[in-house]
């Protein structure tokens, strides 16, 4: 090769270099979507284990949040809750016997959460007296979407140690390639755009349970329409969730297509998961509780006229009658008829009010 192309190549290929380790610094140092830096999860974590509410809560890997505050905490809580969104509102009032409760709850959850977190707390060595899972029908649903990437890893562990020959049925949503996003062009936009924006844990404060307490729904107060995840695990949400009205959530319900109930069948696959599962902790000497939240009202009676209500009710059956042959007591149901509850009960469609809560808990001795 003669020289003029030697030395056109070199300049070639180290300015190519020298722009590709320009573009990953600046995608590394600003990270807009926290997929080098935990930067909320650190907040939050450091702060729950403070015994504290973090306020301004949004944008966090719930997964990696989990891991954190199970992994570093310094004692094992006697009492837990897994499950979705639909579970969050658990708090440690509702029981009032319980030393001490932690809501382990994640949006979305699927079995594939549930595996993990159970895995974080095998490796404590010391495992909590009780468990409640929270559980969704669509976890029996093999076409679920699995949002949580994060805790991959201990889903994996889990499903090892257990001896399953596959994992529970679901599909892994698309989650980005982070170390091909460090040279992306797209990430380095988004990176020079968050130049001016604040540091998202800065968005992030500490709130007493006084003053949670006291300013929960004054749109004046500190706790204003931030998100709060208490000290104890348990959300609160957002204060345009906890103003609606009974009219708000039924408009709501009456408009929501509930496309995860949308599936022939309960998995037998899955069904086998979560039971391998519950024998774990049962064997492992916790007992175990099951968690049906209650729907909306308006929800609950237009699902089930156009049809897929089945899912609600087969799911409900299934559990039922896999509470009685594990000896596990159920809480609740997915039909809030029963229980009384009307639309002021919850905040949207799916999620109830902690009240809720405090009522299906109230006559349970853990």
């Amino acid at each position: 090769m003669k020289k003029p192309y030697r030395n056109f190549l070199w300049v070639y290929l180290s300015t190519t270099l020298s722009a590709l380790v320009s573009v990953a610094l600046i995608n590394y140092h600003f990270d807009p979507g926290e997929l080098f830096h935990h930067r909320v999860e650190d907040t939050i974590s450091s702060i729950l284990l403070k015994g504290k509410n973090a306020a301004g809560v949004k944008n966090l890997d719930e997964g990696i949040l989990a891991r954190k505050v199970i992994t570093d905490r310094r004692s094992t809580p006697d009492t837990i809750i897994m499950g979705s969104s639909r579970s969050m509102t658990l708090q440690s009032d509702h029981l009032p016997d319980i030393e001490l409760f932690y809501n382990n709850a994640i949006s979305s959850a699927v079995l594939h959460d549930l595996y993990a977190i159970t895995h974080l707390y095998q490796k404590r060595e010391v495992l909590p007296k009780t468990v409640i899972f929270g559980i969704d029908p669509w976890i029996f649903n093999p076409k679920s979407n699995h949002r949580w990437s994060s805790l991959q890893k201990e889903c994996d562990d889990m499903v090892k140690q257990l001896k399953l020959t596959s994992p529970p049925l679901v599909n892994t949503a698309h989650q980005p390639n982070r170390w091909k996003e460090l040279i992306s062009l797209q990430y380095l936009r988004a990176s020079l755009k968050s130049y001016n924006l604040p540091d998202p844990k800065e968005s992030i404060f500490e709130l007493s349970d006084e003053i949670v307490k006291r300013d929960i729904l004054n749109p004046a107060g500190m706790l204003g329409h931030a998100t709060v995840r208490r000290s104890d695990g348990a959300v609160i949400f957002p204060l345009r969730e906890r103003q609606k009205t009974g009219e708000d959530t039924s408009r709501d319900s009456a408009i929501y297509n509930p496309t995860f109930l949308r599936y022939p069948k309960l998995s037998d696959h899955n069904k086998k998961c979560f039971e391998m599962l519950v024998d774990f902790w049962q064997k492992s000497g916790s007992k175990v509780v099951f968690l049906l939240p209650p729907y909306h009202p308006d929800f609950y009676a237009r699902v089930k006229d156009d049809g897929p209500a089945t899912m609600l009710e087969e799911a409900e059956v299934y559990v039922r009658s896999l509470g009685t042959q594990l000896n596990v007591p159920v809480v609740g149901g997915y039909n809030p008829k029963p229980f009384g509850f009307t639309a002021s009960d919850f905040t949207d469609q799916r999620h109830p009010r902690p009240k809720v809560m405090a009522s299906l808990f109230s006559s349970v001795s853990l």
